[in-house]
């Protein structure tokens, strides 16, 4: 994608960008960075297939602070709400007059035995199972005319390699159950279950996925929601739906359906993003070969520039947070009809959006500072306000006038500068918007 050849390196040495050394290695960091991406971005490192987020959570029982119950337990244990639950014993025997004798044929070892390996299974699945291949249905001797009396269930132990029949009493006392775990279980049995039709499903996937959609451009990394352009609403794009399989005559999925299948099998939000895209990298990006032919090497010299601005921000940070120097940023934010803490703030009565009142603002910050520390500044390339000869010379009469040693003034890659100040900013409009 990218051109290694020489002379984009000498352009960027030649007019004072980078050394050699660094413009080399940030040079083959990126190809690398590119080559990778479009085949990592759908894989983990294993090389597995990374599932896709939905926008809603999908339901992780492993996360839950209360989790289900996948067995019952035979020892003693604390449950959820913090009560003292009571270990499992064998109980008593149903007494000598059981027409099945069944103390005579299972002894008190094998009833031991049985107890133990039941609860040994652990999954309420398996219990389950070990229930049902103990149970046969019979039907009773006592039959009514009309014939409503359902079958029964008869108990019966394996023992040996041979079933024998024990009385419901005598079977639930031996594996230290109740009732519950062997009457018959209606639940879902009412056969009225909904169904969505695969169809008007996949023709509502077909719909979403033919909606035009853009990942976010700085904070792709951070997360995988797509955004769509226009101020629509998922109304919006259900009413697209409704008229488009009415005119081609085919069947259609209610509005729940679809706001459920996209909040839970994607990803996609209505509103972009706060920070703004970069037209260059957008541009690129959705050039044809051809034509990022031609603005290769005017893309790569951006991408390298933006990314050795970042590198020289982030280690102004460091060096600041250590004490070394004081770091600051400034820009302008939109007018606001009401002020804001913390902030230089002024009517239009009072001055316009010029260097003038961008320097006057510098220039108290740097009076309140009073520490001699070297100082950095990092903004925007806009020509009105930061990057002229105005903004210099008061940067120059503050290290006359002033405690300052030094100021140093960074102005960022076009169409990458974003700074911290930009989140102060979105923060104080969302507040003052009431969200």
């Amino acid at each position: 994608m990218f051109m290694e050849g020489n002379s984009l390196n000498s352009e960027l040495i030649e007019n004072g960008i980078a050394s050699p050394l660094i413009v080399n290695d940030t040079l083959a960091v990126i190809v690398e960075e590119e080559k990778q991406k479009k085949s990592a971005k759908n894989t983990t490192q294993e090389g597995d297939p990374i599932q896709s987020k939905s926008k809603k959570r999908k339901l992780d029982l492993g996360k839950w602070k209360k989790k289900p119950v996948e067995g019952k337990k035979s020892e003693a244990y604390i449950n959820s709400r913090g009560n003292q639950v009571n270990a499992r014993i064998i109980s008593g025997t149903c007494g000598e007059k059981c027409i099945y004798n069944c103390t005579v044929k299972v002894k008190k070892e094998k009833r031991e035995y049985l107890f133990h390996n039941y609860w040994k299974l652990g999954k309420l699945q398996e219990q389950r199972h070990y229930l049902l291949s103990c149970l046969k249905e019979i039907n009773s001797k006592k039959q009514h005319s009309d014939g409503r009396r359902k079958p029964n269930n008869a108990y019966y132990f394996k023992i040996d390699g041979e079933d024998n029949r024990v009385c419901k009493q005598f079977f639930l006392a031996t594996l230290g159950i109740s009732n519950r775990s062997v009457r018959t279980d209606k639940r879902g049995k009412h056969n009225k279950h909904k169904t969505v039709d695969k169809a008007i499903r996949t023709g509502i996937v077909e719909h979403i996925n033919s909606i035009p959609r853009m990942e976010s451009h700085y904070l792709r990394a951070q997360t995988s929601r797509e955004f769509i352009e226009g101020g629509k609403t998922v109304a919006d794009l259900h009413r697209d739906y409704v008229e488009s399989c009415r005119t081609e005559n085919k069947p259609y999925g209610n509005y729940c359906m679809y706001f459920r299948i996209f909040n839970k099998d994607f990803n996609i939000s209505f509103f972009s993003p706060k920070k703004d895209q970069c037209s260059l990298c957008e541009q690129f990006k959705n050039s044809s070969e051809d034509e990022k032919k031609k603005i290769e090497n005017q893309y790569t010299r951006h991408i390298i520039e933006k990314t050795l601005s970042r590198q020289k921000k982030e280690k102004n940070k460091k060096e600041a947070s250590e004490g070394k120097l004081i770091l600051a940023y400034f820009d302008l934010e939109a007018v606001l009809p009401t002020p804001c803490d913390h902030c230089f703030i002024w009517h239009e009565g009072e001055g316009s959006r010029g260097v003038n009142e961008i320097g006057t603002c510098v220039l108290k910050y740097l009076e309140t500072l009073g520490q001699e520390k070297p100082v950095i500044f990092y903004c925007d390339n806009c020509s009105g306000q930061n990057k002229n000869k105005f903004m210099v010379s008061v940067l120059m009469n503050a290290v006359l006038k002033l405690r300052t040693p030094s100021i140093t003034l960074n102005f960022l890659t076009v169409r990458h500068t974003q700074t911290e100040g930009d989140m102060m900013h979105s923060l104080i409009e969302k507040q003052k918007k009431g969200r």
